[in-house]
C-alpha cells in the first residue's frame, strides 16, 4: 500500500507540473509581442478651422468668448477652432454683451463685405471691419449668453 501511495503521489506530481507548463504555454501566448503591435499609438490632434471648413450658407451652432463688442449689431468672438483674427458675428443681440462673456450663436455662414452690410447692420466705421472683408462670418439667427 505504500508503494501505491507513492505512486499516486509520482502521478499527481506529474499532473501538476503538466499543467504549471500548459498554464505558463498558455499565459505567455496572451502576452506576446504581436499584442503590443495592435495597441493604438497616440497621435497629434490637429485644430480645425470650423469656419474656414465650412461652406457659405452652412447653418452652424458655436460657443465662444466675445473678445470685442463693436456695435449693438456687431461683435468677435474667439475660440481655439475659429479663425485666429476671431469670428465676425452680425445679428440682433450684441447690445449687453462684454468682454469676456461666453455665448452660443447659432447662424448662417456668410462671405463679409462692409458695403453689402452697413445699412442692415448699422455698423461702425469701415477700418474697424476692414480685417474682416472677404471673410467668413457669422449672421446670426439666434444669440445665447451663458453665465
Amino acid at each position: 500500500m505504500a508503494s501505491s501511495r507513492n505512486r499516486l503521489t509520482a502521478v499527481q506530481r506529474v499532473t501538476a507540473g503538466a499543467i504549471c507548463a500548459l498554464l505558463l504555454v498558455l499565459v505567455s501566448g496572451c502576452t506576446s509581442a504581436r499584442r503590443h503591435e495592435d495597441a493604438p499609438r497616440p497621435r497629434s490632434t490637429t485644430l480645425l478651422n470650423t469656419i474656414e471648413a465650412s461652406n457659405v450658407g452652412t447653418r452652424i451652432i458655436i460657443t465662444a468668448g466675445v473678445s470685442a463688442v463693436l456695435t449693438r449689431q456687431s461683435f468677435v468672438v474667439r475660440d481655439a477652432d475659429l479663425p485666429g483674427q476671431g469670428l465676425l458675428i452680425l445679428g440682433d443681440g450684441a447690445a449687453g454683451l462684454e468682454p469676456p462673456s461666453l455665448v452660443t450663436v447659432y447662424g448662417v455662414i456668410d462671405r463679409f463685405s462692409y458695403s453689402h452690410f452697413v445699412t442692415t447692420y448699422d455698423l461702425g466705421p469701415e477700418p474697424v471691419y476692414e480685417r474682416y472683408e472677404g471673410r467668413k462670418f457669422l449672421v446670426a439667427a439666434d444669440i445665447t449668453t451663458r453665465a
